[in-house]
């Protein structure tokens, strides 16, 4: 008989890609004095809404020492769901520097999960992530439902 050969790309049609959004963390050192918590822009996917809620000084216990980021669901369903996401901040001197975490959480409407220790704030000027010119961070983030029954049921739910 003859064989095919099978590819390893398999992963990607078992589980849905992630969207992204992006968030501008700028002028970064005002907002670190002034603002205690920022949002960003919503973003939409599947009839699900997310945004990042990040404390530019850091939130509780980390106040002062860590950039402290969530990820919160602005709106989703009535019972809560596993989503998994990724933050990514972008190092402006060499892109392979970039700091991500990944997780896998259980989010309900209004709920928030993230990383209060996300990077040490006496660390983003020196290792090259808050660009110098504007006094900016990029902040990327990325949801996604983990398997298509679930990405098509929030589809199904937000379309009746």
């Amino acid at each position: 008989g003859q064989f095919q050969s099978t590819s390893l790309d398999f992963v990607s049609e078992v589980v849905p890609e992630y969207d992204h959004g992006f968030f501008y963390l700028k002028p970064y050192k005002q907002l670190r004095d002034t603002q205690e918590v920022v949002y960003s822009e919503p973003l939409h996917t599947h009839g699900l809404s997310w945004r990042l809620k990040v404390y530019p000084n850091g939130n509780g216990a980390s106040k002062g020492n860590y950039l402290s980021v969530f990820l919160e669901m602005l709106k989703g369903l009535q019972e809560s769901s596993k989503y998994e996401y990724r933050v990514e901040m972008m190092n402006h001197k060499d892109s392979q520097s970039n700091v991500v975490r990944e997780f896998a959480s259980e989010f309900e409407t209004g709920e928030c999960w993230g990383y209060n220790r996300f990077f040490k704030i006496d660390l983003l000027d020196r290792e090259g992530f808050v660009r110098p010119e504007d006094d900016l961070i990029i902040l990327k983030y990325y949801v996604r439902a983990p398997t298509f029954y679930q990405m098509s049921q929030d589809q199904k739910r937000h379309i009746e």
